[in-house]
């Protein structure tokens, strides 16, 4: 329940754009832009945050698309894995 709407959708959307660049470790062009840090903060910050509760139900989501996973750990993670570790979950 997690995982349907929004999060598959923001997957589904994200894929879709990676599959139309001829670079896979970017949404657009061959280096990171604005598209890749905006559209990689929401999935990464519920997957590589240790301190969300729910990050192995995301993972496990992520997983199920492949250019997505690897653009994810290829690109987004390298550049803000520290950052994804301390951030804390906002009170609901």
């Amino acid at each position: 329940e997690l995982c349907s709407g929004p999060w598959r959708d923001l997957l589904c959307n994200i894929d879709e754009q990676l599959a139309l660049n001829s670079n896979p470790n970017f949404l657009v062009g061959n280096s990171m832009t604005t598209a890749d840090v905006s559209l990689g903060a929401f999935p990464l910050k519920h997957v590589d945050n240790v301190n969300h509760p729910h990050r192995q139900i995301y993972a496990m989501e992520l997983r199920k698309f492949p250019r997505v996973n690897n653009w994810a750990s290829n690109t987004i993670a390298p550049a803000f894995s520290l950052w994804f570790k301390s951030e804390p979950i906002a009170p609901a």
